[in-house]
């Protein structure tokens, strides 16, 4: 995905793009054998065609992170549901009344109806304190990880202002993604 310069005012951001490809391969264990399959958005640069890795400082100083969604092996059922398909839209949740930890961020699908997770402990009280300044911020599935069995394992998770406009390459053209 490519960034374009986000401007800033007050400490928010106003507009931030970035750009998409969908992407797929094999992730192999140390003998070659498959273990797991990524699947989702890349980010890239339009004009390169480079790629632009999730933890890139353009990104983060743009206003977005990406995550892995932590705890997601507690709630392997919900992992399952289709809200957290890759490109799906999903919810953050704080819960400083959380007893673990004051800085929690749950995440839940965009109907409220499933939690698959929380944002990870180290990046919590950084999302949490944009929360309490009053940043909108909007979060997508970015990519999933499937394991050899068919069932999805793991996220990623795109937490970015409000304002992020997000351009995906056209699913039909690229032919990898429903």
């Amino acid at each position: 995905m490519r960034l374009v310069r986000g401007r800033r005012r007050k400490a928010r951001f106003e507009t931030l793009t970035l750009v998409g490809q969908w992407r797929e391969w094999d992730l192999e264990r140390d003998n070659g054998d498959p273990e797991v399959r990524f699947q989702g958005w890349v980010f890239r640069d339009p004009e390169t065609g480079t790629a632009i890795p999730y933890g890139d400082d353009g990104v983060e100083v743009a206003g977005a992170v990406v995550v892995r969604a932590a705890g997601v092996s507690y709630r392997e059922d919900a992992l399952q549901e289709d809200a957290f398909r890759p490109g799906q839209p999903l919810e953050l949740t704080p819960e400083p009344w959380n007893p673990h930890d004051r800085n929690a961020v749950a995440i839940w699908d965009a109907a409220h109806r499933h939690q698959v997770g929380y944002v990870p402990r180290d990046l919590a009280p950084y999302i949490a304190g944009r929360f309490r300044r009053g940043d909108r911020l909007r979060a997508m599935c970015l990519a999933e990880f499937v394991h050899r069995s068919g069932k999805r394992c793991g996220l990623r998770v795109l937490i970015a202002p409000a304002t992020l406009r997000l351009d995906l390459e056209d699913s039909v053209q690229t032919g990898h993604h429903q």
